[in-house]
């Protein structure tokens, strides 16, 4: 949950947390459907296929921005010289990724964890960021 977007504004009211939290468990539970009270409180006001659906993510389409308009990001972060020549990753396995995953095979969670590795590197091992951040800082206290 901290890196993922998380919106149940309705459940921040603190006197419904309190009044749930003193819920017995076989209101919040049953069987195994979650959520058991809340479910059958919203009956008639949601769609069943609402109410019964399972429990789903918020899609983002990272591989089709990753193959178009955020291309740019594959090629500093994941074949550029600089990354390729750490010799973490395989350059020939890392080029045979992207190739596949630009032809329409789907290898979003494998770019997305490449290019996080290595704009991760940039910032904590290579110190990439920190110098331009306290002489933006020391400029501001000025």
């Amino acid at each position: 949950m901290a890196a993922s977007i998380e919106s149940r504004v309705p459940f921040l009211d603190h006197e419904l947390m309190d009044f749930a939290a003193r819920m017995p468990d076989r209101l919040k539970l049953s069987g195994s459907t979650s959520k058991f009270v809340l479910r059958e409180a919203m009956k008639g006001l949601l769609p069943d296929e609402i109410i019964s659906r399972s429990k789903m993510g918020f899609p983002v389409p990272v591989g089709k921005w990753l193959r178009g308009e955020a291309r740019y990001l594959v090629d500093e972060y994941i074949l550029s010289e600089r990354a390729l020549e750490r010799g973490i990753f395989d350059k020939d396995a890392v080029h045979e990724i992207v190739a596949r995953h630009n032809l329409g095979e789907n290898h979003d969670e494998r770019l997305w964890a490449l290019l996080n590795f290595e704009m991760w590197h940039r910032r904590f091992i290579d110190g990439e960021g920190t110098a331009v951040r306290e002489a933006r800082d020391e400029n501001t206290l000025a």
